[in-house]
């Protein structure tokens, strides 16, 4: 979890022109149908249109996009898909707005054994508070965020930014939804994305999230201890009041989980 992932299969728009795959991370495991993959987010594996800004892809069927790691833009891309895409959805009007695709994994070598993170700069996850790199391994979720303060941290593991901490938005001891425009890909305009969380960097790294940080798994930690429990996915960043630093756009856990169905959980590891 953590690493740069992308689209491997061509991409074209309504002319007919090539579109340059997009670069984005991969989320946390999930496990369907005796299947284990990944999630992201669906704007980074699908162009997604401006005039009717939405995407409901379901394979099996005769269409197979496939995702590589890292993506086809990387330097160190060896061009061989991990896997295709199972399901995405681009939906602003569900509420919570969404943007998912989950990934099945179909390279063996890359079935995870155990819940492990990328780290590509080494400190990092010490600036975010951790000993030593975490493992998330249980599984768990934490989908009812009201009555928590700022004093929990949030962390995100995402390709370009690595591990950040952060703390929610919150009003009084409620959690805060947040609706914002969020811009699509490439510049082709902007979305209204409802009811997400508002996730804000803290010291040392006041930047929580970046391009290319889409789709990065986000995490409350019990107080006291390392245990972390999936709160969100991050999909993308908007600048709040006068603050220089911009607020990630994180959706719900739960609100993904109902959007894909109840054959989708996220996966835990022995």
């Amino acid at each position: 979890m953590g690493c740069n992932i992308g689209r491997l299969t061509p991409e074209y728009d309504a002319q007919g022109n090539l579109l340059q795959n997009l670069g984005g991370t991969q989320g946390p495991f999930v496990e369907f149908n005796n299947k284990i993959g990944f999630l992201t987010c669906a704007h980074v594996l699908f162009d997604i249109p401006m005039t009717t800004p939405s995407v409901d892809f379901q394979h099996p069927g005769n269409t197979t996009i496939e995702v590589v790691q890292p993506s086809s833009d990387a330097t160190t891309s060896n061009g061989v898909a991990c896997g295709h895409v199972y399901r995405a959805i681009f939906n602003p009007q569900l509420d919570p707005s969404i943007d998912v695709a989950v990934v099945e994994l179909t390279d063996s070598n890359r079935i995870p054994k155990k819940g492990q993170f990328s780290n590509a700069n080494h400190s990092s996850h010490i600036d975010a508070g951790f000993g030593e790199l975490p493992e998330y391994n249980s599984g768990s979720v934490q989908t009812d965020l009201q009555h928590f303060c700022t004093t929990h941290t949030v962390v995100k593991f995402g390709s370009s930014s690595d591990v950040t901490r952060g703390t929610l938005n919150v009003c009084g001891v409620d959690v805060r939804p947040m609706t914002t425009p969020l811009g699509l890909p490439r510049g082709t305009g902007q979305v209204q994305m409802i009811n997400q969380y508002q996730v804000c960097g803290s010291n040392p790294s006041m930047t929580f999230f970046l391009n290319g940080d889409s789709g990065s798994a986000v995490f409350m930690r019990t107080p006291g201890t390392n245990d972390m429990h999936l709160i969100g996915m991050a999909i993308g960043y908007t600048y709040v009041g006068t603050n220089p630093f911009p607020a990630a756009v994180v959706t719900p856990i739960d609100a993904i989980l109902r959007a894909l169905g109840p054959q989708y959980r996220i996966a835990s590891f022995p």
